[in-house]
């Protein structure tokens, strides 16, 4: 699966580019998703951002159930 997380007051990369690669990996049968965080163009790399959680709670989803 192909996950992009975008914020659409991302003044850097328009959201329109990450909506259109989800459109298109879906309309070729791929799976794909937009998960629309905030934060701007940089909040995807700053720890303190909502949006840099949103992305660790998407890789630990990917990782499947934690074994203790």
């Amino acid at each position: 699966p192909v996950w992009c997380v975008h914020a659409p007051d991302d003044d850097t990369v328009p959201i329109d580019q990450s909506a259109s690669y989800v459109a298109a990996t879906e309309a070729a049968g791929g799976t794909a998703t937009l998960l629309e965080v905030d934060g701007g163009h940089f909040g995807v790399i700053d720890p303190t951002s909502p949006a840099w959680q949103a992305q660790l709670d998407v890789l630990e989803s990917l990782a499947g159930p934690k074994s203790h």
